[in-house]
Order: structure tokens, then sequence, then C-alpha cells
């Protein structure tokens, strides 16, 4: 026996061995006897021995047990895992997943579920284990059914987006690539009025086999755009299919709304009949019309026996008007003033459709047809409005998804490492503030003055740190009239007079210099300050004659009070 087939059944002893412990938590826990043994065996194999006796395990495996080799294959890979890396484990789930069954692939999922940290440490987009990973996610969904399976399709999609950044580009269709594989095949057979259902038929067109085949052929060019780009015929033909169409909807609506007191009539039949039995049953009809309101069709069946009951079936043409408004979306993206705005923003040159533009007839026809469109919605069925507003959301975030992958898929993500670089920096900042600080900016601003403070004080040319009273008034003066009234326009929060701050200062400065002007030390405020500094500037000090009077007579009478001191004194004597 060669030394890779001696290795590959020791891989397979132990991991029958410990099958039953899959579900430890780390992978040395699966690896207790015999670990000693596979170690020395694989580094004498070699990185690429060890790779083929480990497929060689996973063959030898699921060929003997089939289904049932999930844990055995779970308790082989930890040993893959302590022998190897996990880009070995990767490859390993990736091979082994093609020859297992899907439902022994859930089971497998769960497993990569588990490991996921250890996985996925150290992931780098778009090289290594990262892509092994990919394929196998992809690989998948591919075999999953979309109805059947639509959790597990769920969990695979929740797992790539907890591995992968939000910006990773694997998944964003970068090349603007069409679904052109979804064909519609139509039925060729001519409408079975014997087996059709028993439908009122109000509409003719429903029945008119030129309008079924105008119909079902706009799915065509709903899965490639590009058809109606390349070819100004095609272009006709999808206008005239929508014109039709819409038209048909419209009389469809007209209809509806013309029964619709009917309808409610019966609606309410149904729910008095529903809750009379939910006072028997407890409640059982709610449930089943409940199921009733909710549907799901991954794929519209294309039978022309339908195709009546189809037309009237409200939320089969709300699906068709959204495929309508999501292309004349599409095109609006090309036209003139549309392809000039993004010009300087498109950095993605590998969008297919980037060298296309609609004329100006194109364009016309598009803003016309689009407000038709929205305007059937809003009157289709009940909630209208409410479905429109829910559309027209979804339709502008898909914009600004397109605007985003014409960019080339710029991150948005804010490093963590420069968040907390900031704070740091920020924490630095404020302590040293509150460090150095002194009590004041003035004092602070001082300190930082490398001269030495006595120095300053004996420079005697230095700047006088008293302001003179003139100018410290001059922003109070320019707010006030000449008669001391303030000024129009002037409001009272940005008034200086009732700033207690100015006014402090204002008073300080008049005390060593204008002491005189303190006459009225009751009635005194920085804009009578102001209204007197003025009038002394003038040569008016005091009012005029009427001051001069005035300050005649006090010394006549303070004359007056000493003479009659003095007489008081030679009467006492």
């Amino acid at each position: 026996m060669d030394q890779t087939a001696h290795l590959t059944s020791l891989f397979v002893a132990h991991a029958q061995q410990h099958a039953t412990t899959t579900h430890a938590s780390n992978a040395a826990d699966n690896v207790t006897e015999g670990l000693a043994l596979l170690r020395r065996s694989s580094e004498a194999a070699g990185r690429e021995g060890v790779t083929a006796a480990l497929k060689g395990a996973c063959v030898a495996l699921v060929t003997a047990h089939g289904d049932l080799a999930v844990d055995s294959l779970a308790a082989l890979f930890d040993v893959a895992a302590v022998v190897g890396d996990a880009a070995l484990v990767l490859l390993l789930v990736e091979d082994t997943a093609e020859m297992l069954t899907l439902r022994a692939n859930l089971r497998l999922f769960e497993y990569i579920e588990r490991k996921k940290v250890a996985l996925t440490e150290n992931l780098e987009p778009n090289k290594g284990k990262a892509l092994t990973l990919l394929r196998y996610c992809n690989d998948l969904l591919r075999r999953v059914s979309k109805t059947q399976h639509s959790v597990f399709s769920c969990r695979i999609l929740l797992f790539l987006t907890s591995v992968f950044a939000l910006t990773e580009r694997s998944g964003v269709n970068l090349k603007g690539d069409f679904n052109t594989d979804n064909t519609t095949i139509l039925s060729e057979d001519d409408l079975n009025t014997e087996t059709a259902m028993d439908v009122d038929s109000s509409l003719p067109a429903a029945n008119d086999k030129r309008f079924y085949h105008t119909f079902w052929s706009l799915q065509r060019f709903f899965s490639d755009p590009l058809i109606v780009l390349k070819s100004p015929a095609e272009w006709s033909k999808m206008e005239s299919a929508i014109e039709a169409v819409l038209a048909v909807f419209e009389a469809e609506n007209d209809t509806d709304l013309k029964s619709g007191s009917d309808r409610k009539r019966k609606a309410s039949a149904m729910n008095s009949a529903s809750a009379s039995s939910n006072d028997i049953g407890g409640g059982t009809a709610d449930k089943e019309l409940d199921l009733k309101d909710e549907y799901f069709f991954p794929k519209f069946l294309t039978s022309r026996n339908l195709f009546e009951l189809q037309i009237k079936d409200i939320s089969f043409r709300r699906q068709i008007m959204v495929q309508m408004l999501i292309i004349f979306q599409f095109f609006m993206g090309l036209t003139k003033h549309a392809s000039e705005a993004a010009a300087g923003t498109t950095t993605n040159k590998a969008l297919q459709f980037l060298n296309y533009t609609l004329t100006e007839a194109q364009e016309s026809w598009v803003n016309q047809i689009r407000a038709r469109v929205v305007r059937i919605v809003e009157q289709t069925g009940p909630n209208g409005r409410r479905f429109l507003t829910t559309l027209t959301t979804v339709v502008t975030h898909e914009a600004n998804w397109i605007k985003w992958k014409s960019e080339s898929c710029p991150s948005f993500e804010k490093r963590l490492n420069e968040k907390l670089e900031t704070k740091k920096k920020f924490l630095e900042h404020s302590l040293a503030i509150k460090k150095d600080f002194t009590g004041s900016q003035e004092l602070n601003v001082l300190k930082m003055v490398e001269t030495d403070p006595k120095v300053l004080l004996e420079d005697t040319e230095r700047r006088s740190a008293v302001v003179p009273l003139p100018t410290y008034l001059e922003p109070l003066a320019e707010q006030l009239n000449d008669d001391g009234t303030v000024a129009e326009g002037v409001e009272d929060e940005y008034l200086y007079s009732n700033d207690k701050c100015f006014n402090w200062r204002a008073y300080r400065t008049a005390l060593a210099s204008h002491f005189h002007l303190f006459r009225d030390v009751d009635n005194i405020d920085t804009k009578v300050l102001v209204k007197r500094l003025k009038m002394e500037e003038a040569g008016v000090s005091g009012g005029g004659e009427k001051e001069k009077e005035r300050e005649k007579g006090e010394k006549e009478r303070e004359a007056g009070k000493e003479e009659g001191a003095e007489v008081d004194g030679v009467t006492g004597s």
C-alpha cells in the first residue's frame, strides 16, 4: 500500500470513529486519539499528498454510507483543519457537495454555519478561499428549488452577507447582463372553449389570438431591453404592444369600477358567513381567507385557457405594470440629459448599454407612457395608491443602486480604525486643554507667550491694556441715534447695552477717566454714557446754558451754607 492510500485509510478510520463528536465547538476536540499519528503521516506526505488522501477519504465515505456520511465527513473536515487549513476544508466541502443529495447538503451547510468563524478568518475577497466559498454557495443556490427551498436559499444569502463586506462586488452584476435565459413559451393551440373555465367574457381582446401573442411578446423586451435599443423596428413593436396592453388594463379597471358595488355586497356576505362560522369553529375561516389573499407565482402560466382569467386578476395586472415601470426607469437612464449628468461620475466602463442614447421622440414616448402606467396602477384594485407609493419607493432605491454600480461600487463604509483614532486625538486634545487652562482664555493666551511677563511690564512703549472710553463705546454708539434712542432694526438681543459684561467694562473704564459723567448714579447706563460723551465732545457739556446756570446755582447754595455756618458760630459765642 502506498503512502497516500495508507493516509486515506487513516483518515477514514478516524472520521468514522469520531463521527459522534462533530458538534463540538473546537476542532481539536474531534481529534483526540491518533492525532499524533495523523500529523506525522501528513508531514511526511506533504501538501499534495494530504489533499489527495483527504479527497479519497471523502469519496470513500460517501460511497460507503451515502447521505448518512455527513457526520463522518464533518469529523474528517475537522481533521483537515488541523493538518491543513481553512482553504483545504472549503475545497473538500465544494468537491463533496457535488456527490451528495440536496437533503444531505442541507445538513452539510449546517456544519459550514457552525464553523463560520474559523473558516472565514482572514478572508480576502476575490482570491483564495473566498472564491471557493462563493462557488460552493452559488452551486447550492442553483440546485435548490426557489419555491420549495426558499428558507434554505435565504440562509445561504444571509451567510454570504455576514461573511463578505456590504460593498463586495461579486454579486453586483457589474456588466449589467440581462437574464436572457428566462424565455416565455407560448401556447400555440387554439383556445379550447369546451375545456376553458366558465368566465363572463367582457373583454373581447382576451379571446383575441393576436392580443394573446402581443401581450406575451412583452416578456422578450423585458428580459433583454437591448433588443429595442439596437433596432428601431423592435422599438416600434414594443410601443404598439405596451399601448395595446394598457388599453385593455384601462378597460378592465372601468369594468371593476362598475361592478365594485356588487363585489362589495358579496364580500360583506362572505364576511358575515365567516364571522358566524368563527363563533362555532374558532376562527378557521379567517385563516383560510388570509391564505387566499396571499399568492406567489415564480412564473405565470401562459396557457390560452387561463389568459382571460389572468387579465381579470388584479395581482397579475400589477405585476405586468411593475415590469413596465422598471424598464422605463432603465430607459430614462439612457436619455441625453441623464448621460451628460453621469458622464463625470460613471467609471464602470464594463456596462454594456453605455453606448446607447434615446432619441427625443423615444424619450417623449417613455415619459408619456410612464405617467399613464402610474395612473393605471393607482386606479387598479383596492389600496391602489398605497401600492403605488410602495412601488415608487422601491423604484427609487433601484435608481440609487444603478448609480452606485455605474460608479464602480465605491465603498461607503467608514473604517473603524479611523473612528477610533479620531476619538483618541479628541481625548488627548480635551485633556491637554483641561490641564493647561488657567481660568480664562486671556490668561491662557498670555501663558502661552514665550516672552517673560516682567519684560512686557517694563516695556513703556507697549500697547496700553486699557481701551479709551470713546473707543470702547463705539460699537454701542453705532446702534444708537443722535438723541440716544435705539436705531431702527437693532434687536434687543444684539444691543450692547443689554450685555452685562460690556456695561461692567464700560463703567470701569469711565471711572478712571470720565468720572464726571456719573452725575445721576441711580439712573445710569451705557446709553446715557454715550449721550453725555457725545455732548461733551461737541462742547455742550451738561446741556448748554441751562446746565451752566444749574452749576452756578449749586455754587451759590454751597457758598450760602458756608456763610450760615459762620453766623451760627458767632451767635453761639
